[in-house]
């Protein structure tokens, strides 16, 4: 989660929104300028898959922007707060998608007093929450294509949502709730698909299992029946209809009937139950 150190954290927390808003009009303009900077140059240079904090860069500037300590205090609390998010393991398409919030991140930390404490803000959800699940779609073990392309979709749909709140108006409240609100639909979305894949995946093994059991059993009947008419000892005909069969079954799964290991199995049978049986009864 994005968290920044505690004691800037709380002295931007214990400013007053009339302090704030003495503070907020040469800052907030000076925020957006940098954010269309930041957005033109975006236009023309190649896209970094390390993208740097753009608050850290311009710290003396924001400072100096800043008349009194509660400005400062904010700018360095947003500014550790985004090296947190760009330290976390991340898609590189995505870590560059949220460094386009740091803007709009630190004009909502400088124009509502209530941000730093209270983890419940929709902006901060939002960014915490689409870094968590990029994270846990990241960690799936193996994923199959469908998976893959379930979290790729999930990632272009968040990486959109991040240009909408970086190419809207920093003072509605109601961009970063929309965000938020279509993000868990998004996520929502992708976790019921992948529970009714992995679903699917169940049944269709278990259908495969089941089959294999259906054929091994009617084989190791048709080997019974055929072995009936001869006087062979229990063991062998426990073994033959048993290990044997289930042996010759999956040899010929893999390989068909003229698979070499199959005619070995078979050829070893004869030779086996003629070594037991009593002259003049062949075994087929």
């Amino acid at each position: 989660n994005a968290a920044a150190p505690a004691a800037p954290v709380q002295a931007a927390a214990g400013a007053s929104p009339a302090a704030l808003r003495e503070t907020r009009p040469e800052l907030a303009a000076l925020i957006r300028r940098l954010h269309a900077d930041a957005a033109l140059r975006r236009t023309t240079d190649a896209a970094d898959d390390e993208p740097p904090n753009l608050i850290a860069r311009h710290h003396s500037e924001l400072h100096a922007c800043a008349p009194d300590s509660i400005g400062s205090t904010i700018v360095d609390a947003v500014a550790r707060l985004v090296d947190a998010l760009l330290e976390q393991p991340l898609p590189p398409a995505l870590r560059q998608a949220l460094a386009r919030l740091q803007w709009p991140l630190l004009h909502v930390a400088v124009a509502d007093a209530s941000f730093f404490t209270r983890r419940t803000h929709p902006l901060r959800r939002f960014i915490d929450r689409a870094a968590a699940h990029a994270q846990a779609l990241a960690a799936l073990p193996g994923a199959p294509p469908g998976d893959q392309a379930l979290a790729d979709h999930f990632l272009l749909r968040v990486r959109m949502l991040c240009e909408d709140i970086a190419a809207g108006d920093f003072d509605r409240a109601a961009l970063y709730q929309r965000a938020l609100e279509r993000l868990q639909r998004e996520a929502s979305g992708v976790a019921a698909a992948l529970l009714e894949r992995r679903c699917a995946g169940v049944d269709a093994l278990l259908e495969e299992a089941l089959a294999d059991l259906r054929l091994r059993r009617s084989h190791r009947l048709e080997i019974s029946d055929g072995l009936a008419t001869h006087a062979l000892p229990p063991f062998l005909f426990d073994f033959f209809t048993g290990p044997w069969s289930d042996a010759l079954v999956a040899a010929v799964q893999r390989g068909g009937e003229g698979d070499e290991l199959a005619q070995q199995l078979r050829a070893a049978a004869r030779e086996l139950a003629l070594g037991v049986h009593p002259l003049g009864h062949a075994v087929g």
